[in-house]
């Protein structure tokens, strides 16, 4: 008798499997949407000939850049799983997304990297808050170091950790000095109105730092390195993050008084 061949399945239309392969689920998936935008998007080929938007743009430039990516990946990968984190933008719904690559390289018997293992995770929204949290910081450094009051902020036990340009000039004291004081240093010299000193207990800045809720002001003097007095009008409040004590904001009242 003759060899029977075993039957093969018919191949669908338009496609490479049956139409249950092909089925779109009733209800987006995320994760699903993701992983098929990246088998989408995934480059058979290193120099590029397999990227599908390679037809669509034809953009050397998409090229060039799967050819730096490999540049990349082979000087930072050894033998070992590394992260890299990298934009996409060339999608199908032409939007931007943030991805962590984590691979592995494999090699030959010859030791030459040979192909990657490894998993990609959208980070897009990770991406997002420290974009914001950086415009934060810009703002907050620019206030900071333009501002024309004064600025002292201390940590939770008082030690002094940051002094803006203002405060220097105003005090008499640079910024590294005023970092190696704490608000309540018996290295400040502060006087009240009448002349007589001022309690350290009764510094605007240590009855915030002591946890009273609302801002706390008093105008006082201080007495510079060179005898002369600043007298100034001193605002404090408690600043509620971890690690952190008081901020004080201070202006020149010397011709008011």
């Amino acid at each position: 008798m003759g060899r029977r061949s075993a039957a093969r399945p018919q191949r669908q239309p338009g496609g490479t499997g049956g139409a249950a392969s092909r089925r779109e689920p009733t209800h987006p998936i995320a994760f699903l949407t993701l992983a098929k935008d990246i088998a989408h998007y995934h480059h058979e080929k290193w120099d590029g000939s397999g990227h599908p938007a390679l037809l669509i743009h034809g953009d050397v430039a998409v090229r060039e850049t799967l050819r730096r990516d490999r540049i990349t990946v082979e000087a930072l990968l050894g033998d070992s799983v590394r992260t890299l984190a990298r934009q996409i933008a060339d999608r199908r719904d032409r939007q931007t997304i943030w991805v962590s690559i984590n691979a592995l390289a494999m090699r030959d018997a010859a030791g030459a990297i040979c192909m990657y293992q490894g998993a990609m995770l959208d980070i897009t929204e990770r991406k997002h808050a420290e974009q914001a949290r950086d415009v934060a910081l810009t703002k907050y450094r620019t206030l900071f170091n333009s501002f024309p009051m004064a600025i002292t902020v201390s940590d939770e036990t008082g030690k002094i950790i940051e002094a803006n340009p203002t405060a220097a000039t105003l005090l008499g004291v640079t910024q590294s000095e005023q970092r190696q004081r704490s608000i309540d240093s018996p290295a400040w010299s502060i006087l009240q109105l009448d002349g007589t000193p001022m309690p350290p207990d009764a510094f605007p800045s240590a009855l915030a730092l002591k946890g009273r809720q609302g801002l706390h002001r008093a105008p006082m003097g201080v007495v510079k390195p060179d005898g002369a007095i600043a007298w100034i009008s001193v605002t404090a409040a408690r600043l509620p993050l971890p690690g952190y004590g008081v901020v004080v904001t201070y202006g020149d009242i010397s011709r008011q008084v």
